[in-house]
């Protein structure tokens, strides 16, 4: 069954977008992992369905998230995490959804986002700007976001809230899991882990 993260993460990733059907064959797997390792033009849109189906298809699935996590789909979601341009930023909330499914669970899931790296790559996007962050002027910070010269618009603010929240729940559930984590985050008062204390 999937957990309530789960279904809280599935819910929103449904808002606004049309979710594709989800088959269960292994060559579905390797066509949605084929496609998010896509990065030629015009592959955004095409990257972000196979997000949504693999976000999608492992929800409460742990046989699914078994397939996926053996076609390598773990680290390509992870490096969807770098925002390099703004329409990235929606494969970017998918992608941090997709990875809270993965660690939620099973040892064996959390364990791969983990040592895919998630962690550091999760924890400074919970420094975008969203507009609360905003002074009371309007000004930004010098969070993520809104650091010296790469200002952001307050629309581009509304749009990081999105994935500010996704990234939340995804740290919340690696961090909160009943499964050990991997040795060096084991609760040993890492950098990360005090990261989130602060912020989630």
């Amino acid at each position: 069954m999937p957990s309530h993260e789960e279904n809280a993460m599935h819910s929103e990733g449904r808002v606004g977008a049309v979710e594709q059907p989800v088959s269960g064959g292994m060559g579905v797997v390797q066509g949605n992992v084929m496609m998010l390792a896509s990065r030629g033009a015009g592959s955004t849109e095409e990257r972000l369905r196979a997000v949504r189906e693999t976000k999608n298809a492992i929800i409460g699935n742990p046989a699914k998230k078994t397939l996926y996590a053996q076609a390598g789909a773990i680290p390509l979601l992870v490096e969807m995490l770098a925002i390099g341009r703004p329409e990235e930023e929606a494969l970017a909330v998918q992608a941090a959804a997709a990875l809270g499914s993965f660690a939620s669970g099973t040892r064996e899931g959390l364990v791969g986002v983990v040592e895919a790296g998630a962690i550091p790559k999760l924890c400074p996007l919970l420094l975008l700007q969203t507009p609360e962050d905003e002074g009371d002027d309007g000004s930004r910070g010098q969070g993520a976001g809104g650091a010296a010269g790469g200002g952001t618009a307050h629309g581009d603010a509304v749009s990081h809230r999105k994935l500010v929240e996704a990234v939340a729940r995804t740290l919340r559930i690696i961090f909160s899991s009943e499964a050990p984590l991997p040795p060096g985050l084991d609760g040993g008062g890492g950098v990360e882990e005090a990261t989130v204390g602060r912020l989630v």
